[in-house]
């Protein structure tokens, strides 16, 4: 996270989340700690900021980058060698944030889950390969392998009929984890909708697709002033929109099924921030 004295800035990843932290630290004083981390306190005092992007445009962004050899899911899942350390790691750290309902979880889930390196593998191929992304993403909204991405993600009800980057932006936005880490957590939309309504930490959301602007804003919100100069190099800096990964554009990954798969498991962000397919 990006911490200075009137805002923080919370990673959430390929949500151009690199770029706002360095255009953050192009603009006011502050520090870096951590990079997709949670808030262990709320301050009162300083603005809380997160990110979001298109989840369509989002699973193809994370797949390509993965098909370059890159990014934390794609090591976990191909990689056998980090498996364990990554899976250790996945389930110490948020049961020593978590507390007792967390440490619970961990002591349930000792027993490693195991990844179909191989089946993952396939995948990651070629990032103009729109047949590989299909199978990558029947992969990742395939309910029996949400703890091949995450143990966190297995373990919770989330799993059934919530996708991975929903419960990504609520573990890393909400204000209590608890319904998120048990199999009887959270069970239907209804509940999730609300659990975001009552449990969001957020003071204003940074949208990829309007990066610069939105930046901006939360800047100006804080209680910062903004020059023109300032101005002007950040709407100079929209490095982040460009497709560093090679892939297509995103309607070439995607056919009916595909587009309702997102749609259904994506649901919360889709409706929240108002995102369609058609906007792409």
């Amino acid at each position: 996270m990006f911490i200075s004295e009137k805002l923080v800035y919370l990673e959430l990843q390929k949500t151009g989340s690199k770029q706002i932290r360095h255009l953050l630290s192009q603009c006011v004083p502050g520090e870096q700690k951590g990079k997709h981390v949670r808030l262990t306190e709320h301050p009162s005092n300083r603005l809380i900021v997160g990110s979001i992007r298109n989840p369509w445009a989002w699973y193809v962004s994370l797949w390509a980058f993965g098909c370059m050899g890159r990014g934390h899911l794609r090591r976990r899942l191909v990689e056998r060698s980090s498996s364990w350390m990554e899976s250790f790691i996945n389930l110490v750290v948020p049961a020593a944030q978590e507390g007792s309902i967390a440490q619970h979880s961990l002591l349930k889930s000792m027993r490693p889950k195991r990844i179909s390196h191989d089946l993952w593998a396939e995948t990651y191929t070629d990032p103009t390969d729109t047949a590989a992304f299909k199978k990558w993403l029947c992969l990742m909204h395939d309910p029996e392998r949400a703890g091949e991405l995450s143990p966190g993600y297995g373990q919770s009800a989330l799993h059934h009929g919530v996708g991975f980057f929903t419960y990504r932006y609520l573990r890393l936005y909400a204000r209590d984890l608890s319904p998120l880490s048990t199999d009887h957590g959270l069970q239907d939309w209804q509940q999730v909708r609300d659990f975001d309504t009552q449990q969001n930490i957020l003071d204003y959301v940074i949208r990829m697709e309007s990066l610069e602007q939105d930046l901006v804003r939360a800047l100006e919100l804080a209680g910062y002033d903004i020059s023109v100069a300032q101005r002007d190099e950040l709407f100079s800096s929209s490095g982040a929109k460009r497709n560093r990964t090679g892939h297509y554009p995103i309607s070439s990954y995607y056919d009916a099924e595909t587009i309702a798969w997102v749609r259904s498991r994506e649901r919360l962000i889709i409706e929240k921030y108002g995102y369609s397919y058609d906007d792409l």
